[in-house]
């Protein structure tokens, strides 16, 4: 099937998606279905081939290929919203962006990438794994960031802030009473960070 879904208004594409996956599980037969539509591909496959320029990036399950971008390109491509991707350097245990702001790396984590240290590389991160904190608390090591815009998508926002040169996407809870152009204290939870 090639991008069956791609003319149909977005209630028909769900719509059609379920019909789908259900005459699929019916025929219990092989099926590739190409697709530009991440959403599609992680919601319909087993097993996703995610492609550039005609070559293969990565295959794996949905969650194989959320959870594990074997590069920069899947990372960014799947997801929505997609995954935030900084660059900086690794400098005394921290991850160093710019020149204000520190995010402390877990010791394990530091000690496996000890052959980049002082080298420019990217962190990525996805929006899920970006909170805001209380700018009363003291236990974590806080980005300072100016929200840019919020966009509610229904069960949640997404914001987007500016940390020095670099846009980093939050997903938070609608109720949060945020404006552009405040200042919030970000967390970043290192524990699902991947480093290009």
């Amino acid at each position: 099937m090639d991008e069956p879904l791609s003319n149909l208004d977005a209630k028909l594409r769900v719509q059609m998606r379920s019909e789908i996956m259900h005459i699929h599980h019916q025929l219990k037969t092989t099926t590739i279905y190409v697709t530009h539509d991440q959403t599609e591909a992680m919601t319909m496959a087993s097993r996703i081939v995610v492609m550039k320029d005609g070559i293969i990036q990565q295959i794996g399950t949905p969650s194989e290929v959320y959870l594990r971008p074997n590069n920069i390109f899947v990372g960014s491509f799947i997801g929505s919203p997609s995954m935030n991707v900084v660059q900086g350097k690794l400098h005394n245990g921290y991850f160093q962006v710019g020149n204000e702001t520190f995010i402390k790396v877990p010791t394990e984590i530091y000690q496996s990438l000890q052959h980049y240290i002082g080298k420019e590389i990217l962190l990525g991160i996805r929006p899920e794994h970006v909170y805001l904190v209380d700018s009363t608390d003291r236990s974590v090591s806080h980005i300072h960031a100016k929200i840019n815009l919020i966009e509610l998508t229904g069960s949640e926002s997404v914001m987007y802030t500016q940390v020095e040169q670099h846009e980093l996407r939050v997903t938070i809870k609608p109720t949060h009473r945020l404006n552009r152009g405040d200042q919030v204290q970000l967390k970043v939870d290192m524990k699902h960070a991947h480093f290009f």
